[in-house]
């Protein structure tokens, strides 16, 4: 027993030796290119896994899964990332490392970018800040996670960060940048990708100039299936801009006739665009048709917008002056839900030139063709001095099919006599739609005229086609109104069980049945509808936020995380 005992205790000191040679041998051949202070060295081989701190390390269990060999793991600096990337910032393959750890300030690194073309881990210690240096991801199951980026110096970058690849992630960012003039320059920019998240994301954006003839979006995410832009905290400073419908080579609609928005979608179904924070302020006013979206979406089926929480605010334009903002602009998409978000809306801008009302402030805008299209459970509050709708949508470039149900909407403008000078919870240029079970207060500061265009739902700008209804419970109010309901022309509509009241500064105007008008048209009905006070649960407010200018990135220094303001006046 003990003869055997001493053979196998030969046998294992020769296999530990031969270990120890081969990892010394590979440990070697890794290391022959790198100095020696870019490794990652265990000091103590008698530490427990619960003593090793790897809180800045961002270490994900998805890496072990995408094959990264953390033993592997180099640490960048701003005098040591040549090791690893080539002069044109892409990876260098002869560096076969499995990960890399971005540790300290990156400054105006000459090639402005950091290509990662190749599936390898990315960390980041507590103190990594990337200065006019951004990350195009161009490889399949990139994680970044925890870093920092700053500056005011953005030329030649074209985003902060560029993802060109499947399954990418993208979590945990903190962006305070301010976009170069002159040139296209945009938050996070996604092409032709799919499965990307973006994900708990802090952007801090600003254009403190017109750049009429540029692009600037905090988030673009254009042919890229399946996207989901989720938890993310934007806080924007934009320019209005002119819509450009003459961009060579391409079709309207699409997101490219709109220089200027918070997000940006085209051609990306299945996105999941969900519990998002988002203040947009406007930053200069340019243009003859000065324009600002929140979101647009163009051709994008199958995709959900919920839960978000959307300002967007106009203290630039003054009264009688056009600015058109829109919170969520969407074109022909088919199966879209709009669900449970809170949008508000505020601008002095709008009012009437030359008698035609100028301007607009709608919470939402759909423009078809589309069918499956849901609007529901979502606060919408806008506030203007001209033209102003809740939901806006029509059939101009093909049928539309959609269900409004569930919504609180408060909308604040000024209606006139001719058609533009609308001011209405919806105007409905729809093939079909149903409306249920929403709550609509208008109020028309113009004061009250017969034939001013304030109503609570609507069909008063003329499309082509028949226009079909069903509006089934709802409770509307109309300040300085005739109508409640007023549909220009309608067949096979119903209208029914409805609390509707329309009042003037001499009491009421119309309730119940009387406060419906329908033109032309045949086999419409109008029944049950009833008068009854309706209790304002949206606040008519003014809507203010409290711009941190001072949080904004200035060249020399960096501003980190702060709480952002949204306040609710009343």
């Amino acid at each position: 027993m003990k003869y055997k005992r001493k053979i196998l205790f030969g046998v294992l000191i020769i296999m530990l030796i031969c270990c120890i040679t081969t990892v010394s041998a590979t440990n070697a051949d890794n290391n022959q290119s790198l100095e020696e202070s870019d490794v990652i060295e265990v000091d103590n081989v008698d530490d427990t896994l619960e003593t090793v701190e790897i809180e800045d390390l961002e270490v994900e269990r998805t890496g072990v899964n995408n094959g990264y060999n953390i033993s592997a793991m180099y640490t960048v600096t701003n005098t040591t990332y040549g090791n690893f990337f080539k002069p044109d910032g892409s990876l260098d393959v002869g560096s076969q490392c499995g990960a890399l750890r971005f540790s300290g300030s990156f400054i105006d690194i000459p090639f402005k970018n950091f290509v990662i073309n190749r599936n390898i881990g990315l960390y980041f210690s507590n103190d990594a800040v990337f200065q006019n240096t951004g990350f195009k991801l161009t490889a399949q199951g990139l994680s970044i996670s925890g870093a920092k980026f700053t500056g005011d110096n953005w030329a030649g970058n074209g985003a902060v960060i560029y993802i060109n690849g499947e399954n990418v992630k993208v979590k945990n960012l903190f962006i305070n940048v301010t976009a170069p003039d002159g040139v296209d320059f945009h938050g996070i920019d996604v092409l032709n990708s799919s499965n990307v998240k973006l994900l708990n994301n802090t952007i801090i954006y600003n254009v403190p100039y017109a750049n009429s003839n540029c692009y600037n979006y905090v988030i673009r995410v254009k042919d890229s299936q399946n996207a989901e832009v989720a938890n993310n905290n934007i806080t924007a400073y934009l320019p209005l801009k002119d819509v450009n419908f003459n961009v060579p080579g391409i079709t309207f609609p699409n997101i490219a006739t709109d220089l200027v928005a918070s997000a940006a979608i085209q051609s990306s179904n299945g996105l999941n665009f969900t519990n998002n924070v988002m203040r947009i302020n406007v930053s200069c006013r340019a243009g003859s048709y000065p324009t600002l979206d929140s979101v647009i979406i163009v051709d994008s089926n199958n995709s959900y917008i919920g839960h978000n929480d959307i300002v967007e605010i106009d203290k630039v334009t003054q009264h009688n002056q056009a600015n058109y903002l829109y919170a969520v602009d969407v074109y022909k998409c088919y199966n879209i839900v709009i669900d449970a978000n809170k949008i508000r809306l505020n601008s002095d801008g709008g009012g009437f030139i030359v008698n035609n009302g100028t301007g607009a402030a709608y919470g939402v805008q759909l423009t078809g063709p589309h069918t499956g299209v849901v609007i529901s459970n979502n606060n919408i509050t806008t506030v203007n001095n001209g033209p102003n709708l809740g939901i806006y949508s029509q059939n101009y470039y093909g049928n539309t099919s959609l269900t409004i149900v569930g919504n609180n909407i408060d909308v604040t403008g000024s209606a006139g006599t001719d058609s533009w000078s609308l001011v209405s919870g919806m105007e409905l240029q729809d093939t079909y739609a149903n409306v249920t079970g929403n709550t609509i207060l208008v109020n028309n500061v113009a004061g009250y005229n017969p034939s001013f265009n304030a109503f609570g739902v609507s069909y008063a700008q003329w499309t082509f086609g028949n226009h079909t209804y069903d509006i089934y419970n709802n409770n509307i109010l109309v300040k300085n109104g005739t109508y409640a309901v007023y549909l220009m022309s309608a067949v096979n509509t119903n209208v029914h069980y409805n609390a509707l009241k329309t009042i003037n500064s001499a009491g009421t105007v119309n309730c119940g049945d009387a406060a419906v008008y329908i033109g032309s048209g045949s086999s419409n009905s109008v029944s049950n509808n009833y008068c009854r006070d309706i209790i304002n649960t949206i606040s008519s407010s003014f809507i203010d936020l409290k711009i941190p200018f001072a949080n904004i990135y200035k060249s020399g220094s960096y501003l980190g995380n702060f709480q952002k303001i949204g306040v609710i006046r009343s």
